[in-house]
């Protein structure tokens, strides 16, 4: 069963009850890139694409007299699916549209069909995680954020501490990352934003008080983000290889934020 904003669908208190057609898992489309070459078979490979929004449909049956009820769950902005028995899990949607059918004397009971978009597209965790910090001292460790993952991440955070005199991070799948170089002591930490895709230092003992460093940030690949990694596919996770010059005794890295899942 399903709750929207921790609100179950099928639900007796209000006589509501999720019907056979609701379609709650997202269907995936990617939009792909067409580039051919004259005299060539076929289209380039490995062009960047991204994923379509899905669409969802909802079929709840209510009694008339909560039909006000149902549809202001559904329409009020920023709302959530989750599982009911997990809801550590969820998806945020927007409304789209809705259309009912009515059953009974002056349709006693609708069943009412909503139509509601993904704007991220994958489930997300509620809450961040952080991973233990991974020791650099070595010169190289690998970070294995979010046990499960089954999807990208694209705005997590890496936190590094220093001292390091550059940095070098890479996807263990895409092998697409990032180098940043600059000087950072043991007092200090590196923070890179993956959605902003820009890095700030700041003392370990005040994170707050930051400065913009992006300057030092050189990309390498597509967009960096944190795909999921595997040899068995029922065992997968992020895998976050990372690299770093000038490493010493304290010298660490973390990986921080909320995992994504198709289903």
């Amino acid at each position: 069963m399903y709750s929207v904003s921790g609100i179950p669908l099928d639900n007796p208190q209000f006589g509501w009850a999720l019907l056979a057609p609701t379609k709650p898992i997202a269907e995936l489309s990617r939009s792909l890139v067409t580039i051919a070459t004259a005299g060539m078979d076929g289209v380039l490979p490995d062009i960047p694409a991204s994923v379509d929004a899905p669409v969802l449909s909802l079929v709840v049956r209510t009694p008339h007299d909560q039909l006000a009820a149902l549809l202001a769950l559904l329409i009020r902005p920023g709302s959530t699916l989750a599982q009911t028995s997990d809801p550590s899990r969820q998806l945020a949607f927007e409304f789209a549209s809705y259309s009912f059918d009515g059953y009974g004397d002056a349709d006693e009971l609708i069943d009412v069909t909503a139509q509601v978009r993904v704007p991220g597209v994958y489930l997300r965790d509620t809450v961040d995680t952080a991973t233990a910090p991974v020791s650099l001292t070595s010169g190289s460790g690998v970070l294995t954020p979010w046990s499960g993952l089954s999807a990208p991440v694209f705005d997590g955070t890496l936190t590094f501490v220093g001292p390091l005199t550059s940095v070098r991070v890479t996807d263990g799948t895409t092998r697409t990352g990032f180098t940043w170089a600059g000087a950072l002591d043991s007092a200090h930490q590196l923070v890179y934003d993956m959605k902003t895709m820009s890095a700030t230092t700041a003392p370990v003992a005040n994170p707050t008080s930051t400065t913009d460093v992006s300057g030092g940030l050189d990309f390498f690949g597509d967009q960096f983000c944190i795909t999921p990694y595997f040899t068995d596919p029922t065992a997968r996770a992020g895998r976050v290889e990372v690299t770093a010059a000038g490493a010493g005794a304290t010298t660490t890295a973390k990986a921080t934020g909320k995992g994504a899942y198709v289903a």
